[in-house]
């Protein structure tokens, strides 16, 4: 599915663009300029980051891995990393270098390698003790005529490489997710109502793109709806009174493939109630090519708190449409828990927090159903950094003086905004692409 699940950490840095976090690596460094992370610790069974630089040509790709039985010693390990990863290394083009990376040593190194298609390759390694036969490894490899820009870049994120002291960093969690309910808490059904009425036209783009660049338009809109509203079951309205609650809707649709003629139409309806302890979503993509249409539907069910679940429970179902699989999951929301419905809209009924401040989400990012967590961090009054569990980098978003969110850039460099429909028009029309 498409996502525009925004991606969130778990610290506050002073620059953190390209700032990556990563509680379940144990690192934080800064990368390079235009890094896409194409897998996430977590994903395909394996805790790996695999990174590279996102244009049509990279010219540079980054590894960090966990690794496990590995010699203490860190020459020896680095020995034995080179000898398996990189036998026919060319010899190294400069010793190894020690670091100290916030108390635990360290040690880098570039080689040169030749690989098939490409030529002679730069291999930068750098191997860190976590203790108890645990090192990390982060491996970058780029062209030697790449140019000295690049190399230049890759050295400063192994030299911005540090250790996240895991203890202290899941107690700033704890912090941020209690200042998170709390925010949640002090929420009243006047302040939801306020948000009735609000729709926006949205633009997705990539403002780098060596083309038109447009990936998707649509519409979001909140309105005060039962929660029968949305058509989790079937198009059938009931009969059934169902209580009042703010609803939120996205329809967009997503260029695909122009050439073949295939777009995806996505439509999202999150309702929750009031006093936020009720909750219902539908998640339904169309892909459509020609005559062809395959639909996947995620339903989010959200039972308040009772005798037998204190805490509530959440019951999603998801069906993939070209397949046909079908797969149900249950979780019990936190406290910290924050209601679909407001993922784009909870800093238009709330200050900008003064400290970091996090929340309980579902992670629609994956393939594999999971709950993540959301961090946001606040630069000034008018952006703040957003970061969601695994993803690793921040998602920037930008505020219009009075607090309302216009503007979302993601790590990889698409561009959320709130346009107008003539803007939307103009450009999909201009680029040949076909509009709803």
């Amino acid at each position: 599915m498409h996502t525009l699940a925004l991606l969130l950490t778990t610290c506050l840095l002073s620059s953190p663009g390209n700032r990556l976090v990563s509680r379940e690596m144990g690192i934080a460094m800064d990368l390079p300029d235009h890094a896409t992370i194409l897998q996430r610790p977590g994903e395909v069974g394996e805790s790996v980051f695999l990174i590279r630089e996102g244009r049509t040509t990279p010219q540079w790709s980054v590894r960090i891995e966990s690794l496990s039985n590995m010699p203490e010693d860190l020459k020896t390990c680095l020995a034995d990393i080179i000898t398996e990863r990189a036998p026919d290394a060319q010899g190294p083009t400069l010793e190894p270098i020690q670091l100290d990376l916030e108390g635990q040593p360290a040690l880098m190194q570039w080689l040169k390698r030749p690989m098939p298609q490409r030529g002679t390759v730069l291999m930068g390694l750098l191997v860190a003790s976590r203790g108890h036969g645990h090192n990390l490894l982060v491996t970058a490899i780029t062209v030697p005529d790449a140019g000295q820009n690049v190399l230049d870049a890759l050295d400063r994120m192994f030299a911005s490489a540090r250790l996240l002291d895991r203890e202290a960093a899941q107690t700033h969690l704890i912090h941020a997710m209690t200042r998170g309910e709390q925010l949640l808490r002090s929420l009243n059904d006047k302040d939801l109502k306020n948000l009735a009425g609000r729709r926006e036209i949205l633009r997705i783009y990539d403002p780098n793109a060596e083309g038109h660049g447009e990936i998707a338009y649509g519409t979001l809109e909140a309105t005060i709806a039962p929660r029968n509203a949305i058509e989790t079951h079937s198009r059938q309205a009931t009969a059934v009174e169902t209580p009042e609650g703010l609803l939120v809707t996205t329809h967009l649709r997503f260029v695909d493939d122009a050439e073949a003629g295939r777009y995806t139409d996505r439509l999202q309806q999150c309702w929750v109630s009031f006093d936020l302890l009720e909750e219902a979503w539908v998640d339904r993509s169309t892909v459509r090519e020609g005559d062809l249409r395959h639909v996947s539907t995620e339903i989010g069910l959200r039972e308040p708190p009772s005798t037998s679940l204190p805490k509530g429970q959440i019951l999603v179902v998801r069906q993939e449409g070209a397949s046909g699989i079908r797969d149900t999951n249950t979780l019990i929301p936190e406290g910290s828990w924050l209601p679909r419905a407001l993922r784009w809209l909870i800093w238009d009924v709330a200050e900008a927090a003064p400290s970091d401040i996090a929340w309980q989400t579902w992670d629609d990012s994956t393939v594999i159903p999971r709950t993540t967590i959301r961090f946001d961090a606040w630069q000034n009054p008018r952006r703040c950094w957003s970061w969601s569990g695994l993803a690793g980098l921040p998602t920037a978003l930008s505020f219009t003086p009075g607090g309302m969110w216009t503007r979302a850039t993601l790590p990889n460099g698409t561009v959320i905004e709130c346009t107008d429909e003539q803007t939307v028009t103009a450009r999909w029309k201009a680029a040949g692409l076909s509009l709803r």
